[in-house]
């Protein structure tokens, strides 16, 4: 039973390395379709100085990538220093 719960999760998610990259704007329409209390999880991680957190956070969230996750972090880093 685990192991059939496995591989279908498995599949479900996509086989990771070999599966393929999002376009922008895919990237962008799952970012968009997060809530408010979802970005208040994420920022509440960056300002605990918990980046890796953070991208876990927008992952399981959003459904992104985690290199995608991770520039997504950064830039909103960025723009907290700015701001």
């Amino acid at each position: 039973m685990l192991v059939v719960s496995f591989v279908l999760g498995f599949m479900a998610r996509g086989a990771g390395r070999g599966s393929a990259p999002m376009t922008p704007e895919a990237v962008h329409a799952c970012l968009a379709g997060m809530t408010a209390a979802q970005w208040a999880g994420v920022d509440a991680e960056i300002e605990a100085g918990q980046t890796i957190g953070a991208i876990r956070l927008l992952r399981k969230a959003s459904g992104i990538g985690l290199k995608d996750a991770r520039m997504a972090v950064e830039a909103r880093l960025r723009q907290r220093v700015v701001n």
